[in-house]
């Protein structure tokens, strides 16, 4: 075996402790709670705000509507007005029109008002149903956090001794952090745990035992006379006991 991926195996070993400990954390009950009532909370706020500017959109409407609402009924009354005994039969139809075109625009008027008053009550009882489930979030993620930073708190001791370890394998084994092997390690291991995996066989084929994906021929040697290779699906690094 490829004497860098010996080394990096003993470094993985301790690593993967490390990893499991954030797995652990990661999966309990009460941190993926935890995780789903604050991105739950945030989705709210977010969705609250613009509740509100649409409520305020609608309002600033009604204002308007009832603002052009108040110069119709004016008008309405200013040409009631002018229908008295004096006028020709010609004037009367003139103003009874103009009086017909008036009523029309305020009963448009009252009708768009009623739909905006409408929207406005159902954002408000929108708004309602999520301030009662932001509020029931917050108390999951008041109940949630401190038993989750209590599980920190105890998994952090137990990553202190690995983290030790891991240095004093970096000093033993004299790993260089500008190594090719451990910087592609690093890089790996941002979606890839474990990052070194044996190459499989199986009768005349070859797999990875990371994904079980089937390699090419040219990728087993590769890995048997360079020491390592990359799996072509996974990304996961390749070796061989042999």
């Amino acid at each position: 075996m490829n004497k860098e991926i010996a080394k990096m195996l003993k470094y993985q070993e301790v690593d993967m402790k490390l990893y499991q400990l954030e797995r652990k954390l990661k999966n309990s009950e009460d941190a993926k709670a935890l995780m789903a009532s604050s991105a739950k909370r945030k989705e709210l706020r977010e969705n609250l705000l613009n509740v509100n500017r649409e409520a305020s959109d609608l309002m600033k409407s009604i204002e308007k509507n009832e603002e052009e609402f108040n110069i119709y009924i004016a008008q309405f009354g200013e040409l009631e007005n002018n229908l008295n005994d004096n006028i020709t039969i010609e004037e009367i139809e003139f103003y009874l029109k103009k009086i017909d075109s008036v009523v029309k625009k305020i009963e448009k008027l009252e009708n768009l008002t009623l739909e905006l008053k409408r929207k406005l009550e159902d954002l408000r009882k929108n708004a309602d149903g999520m301030m009662k489930e932001s509020m029931r979030c917050a108390q999951i993620v008041k109940e949630k956090k401190p038993l989750v930073e209590k599980m920190k708190e105890d998994l952090m001791k137990d990553a202190k001794e690995y983290n030790d370890r891991l240095k004093a394998i970096v000093k033993e084994q004299n790993i260089s952090s500008e190594d090719k092997v451990f910087k592609r390690y690093k890089e790996v291991k941002t979606r890839r745990m474990p990052v070194f995996v044996e190459v499989t066989k199986n009768g005349k084929d070859f797999s990875c035992s990371g994904c079980g994906v089937e390699i090419p021929l040219g990728i087993s040697d590769e890995a048997t006379n360079n020491g390592y290779a990359e799996c072509p699906n996974c990304g996961r690094i390749l070796y061989s006991k042999d």
